[in-house]
């Protein structure tokens, strides 16, 4: 298991960056790349927040392009994309979208001065945490990038080999005490 910190993979995203610094290109949008359509603010701060608790993401998934001598992105587009936006101050934290009660009250006073937070706007050390952010990457052979079909096996077992929970599935988390009454 690899990782990589989001300052390195905001580095290795760029081609001039990464060619300054000897480091292996990332592509986030090869040709097989789905567009990357936006994920709605509430979900990118959500994913922020999962980054500022340090809490484990999805791992990115990359496969080695030998012709371009990059690591192309299979999974993980919108999780590098939300990343590095918020980075570049792209979008704002805004509160009625966190969840976790900690992080409301360590930046309640910032959000009385602003209704939204930027990335410019965090503290210095907090800035220094969400950059050393470690995402976990596992890094595909070139096989992959020559052979679609087993490049959409993999994209399969990693976006469609489990089934939509249902309705009682879903909520048992919620009513477990419930559940375990009757």
């Amino acid at each position: 298991m690899n990782t990589i910190s989001l300052s390195v993979l905001y580095l290795r995203v760029d081609p001039n960056n990464c060619h300054q610094s000897h480091q292996t290109l990332i592509q986030l949008e090869p040709s097989w790349q789905r567009d990357c359509e936006v994920w709605p603010e509430k979900v990118k701060v959500r994913f922020i927040e999962t980054i500022m608790l340090q809490r484990t993401a999805n791992p990115l998934w990359l496969i080695s392009n030998p012709e371009k001598k990059s690591e192309d992105v299979l999974d993980g587009l919108h999780r590098s994309s939300t990343a590095i936006s918020f980075l570049k101050n792209g979008f704002p934290i805004r509160q009625k979208f966190l969840t976790d009660k900690t992080i409301k009250e360590k930046f309640s006073e910032l959000f009385l001065e602003k209704e939204q937070i930027y990335f410019k706007d965090l503290p210095d050390d907090i800035q220094l945490q969400i950059r050393n952010y470690q995402f976990i990457i596992n890094v595909l052979d070139s096989t992959y990038y020559y052979d679609a079909n087993k490049r959409l096996d993999m994209y399969y077992i990693l976006n469609k080999s489990s089934f939509n929970l249902n309705a009682y599935e879903f909520n048992k988390m919620r009513y477990n005490t419930f559940f375990s009454m009757i």
